[in-house]
């Protein structure tokens, strides 16, 4: 991820969630601390979503599709299922 990534990731939480805090299940999560897995359409980036793992659960924290109708979401929460599949989880 690129600090180019970082800035536009902070700017659409910030504007979509209103901080780049959440609480989930009674935790407090910073966005920038988790796993996160962004979507692109070419160089565009089209949406994000970050999951929390907590042993051998695995959570999400936070879905943004930027472009509607494109199936960007689908996308991104299949990703969100395989990526800690792929470590174990």
């Amino acid at each position: 991820m690129t600090a180019d990534d970082q800035v536009w990731l902070e700017s659409l939480w910030r504007e979509s969630w209103g901080d780049v805090i959440v609480v989930s299940r009674g935790r407090i999560h910073c966005l920038l601390d988790l796993p996160t897995l962004i979507a692109r359409d070419g160089m565009e980036r089209v949406g994000a979503a970050t999951y929390h793992l907590d042993g051998d659960i695995a959570e999400l924290t936070s879905l943004n599709a930027v472009v509607t109708g494109r199936g960007v979401g689908s996308v991104l929460l299949a990703a969100v299922e395989a990526a800690p599949r792929a470590l174990g989880v």
